[in-house]
């Protein structure tokens, strides 16, 4: 995939601006999305994009297709395994942290629902008055990894010894693939990259977790 030139850029960013109105388009500060907290690509993305809903990726991800460009997401930012940093120079990067709400907690039926740019640290802090905690809690990036990052890596730490990786404490999905899916669980394991490329343009906007008794540490 061939890496647009500077008025190339400054070009695709003002059609991003126009495909996208009410939807946050930047191009300063890329330099920190290049790189992670071990790896750096040789590629700055061409913008980063900043949805706030459902409906905003579902723009977003047409957009991407539209133009050519390589989706990668991006939670906040404490990934140390190269899982969003931009794989060539046409990379339009995602970023969820406004997509931070949680959406239901319903502690009778122990399930909440949060989108996926939501941390580790405000889900702890939404189920503590319930006594419940999720059954993985955190990774080892901390507190403020977002949920659906870990998820998107398959991650493993606080709470794996005992109750298993981040997918194993999710019961449902909704992604957007062009429309709103949701994929159910039925003792199976989603796994979704946090890159994507123009044929798999998958992007995870909200999971429910089942939530267990107990009281997990965030540190």
């Amino acid at each position: 995939m061939v890496a647009l030139t500077k008025i190339g850029t400054d070009a695709m960013v003002e059609r991003l601006s126009s495909q996208l109105p009410g939807i946050q388009v930047s191009s300063t500060g890329l330099e920190l999305f290049q790189s992670d907290l071990f790896y750096k690509s040789e590629f700055p993305p061409v913008a980063s994009v900043s949805p706030r809903s459902a409906a905003d990726v579902q723009q977003i991800v047409k957009a991407a297709l539209e133009l050519g460009l390589t989706l990668s997401t991006r939670g906040a930012g404490l990934s140390y395994s190269g899982g969003y940093i931009p794989p060539n120079g046409r990379t339009l990067l995602v970023d969820t942290s406004r997509m931070d709400r949680i959406v239901e907690l319903n502690a009778e039926d122990r399930y909440v629902t949060v989108e996926a740019g939501v941390s580790w640290a405000t889900l702890h802090d939404a189920l503590k008055p319930t006594g419940l905690t999720s059954p993985f809690w955190g990774t080892f990036s901390g507190r403020h990894a977002t949920v659906g990052a870990s998820l998107s890596q398959g991650a493993k730490f606080y709470g794996s010894a005992s109750r298993g990786t981040s997918a194993e404490s999710v019961i449902g999905l909704k992604v957007v693939t062009g429309t709103i899916v949701e994929p159910g669980y039925a003792g199976r394991m989603y796994y979704f990259t946090e890159e994507s490329n123009l044929t798999e343009p998958n992007k995870l906007i909200e999971l429910t977790v089942q939530p267990a008794p107990g009281k997990g540490k965030l540190k």
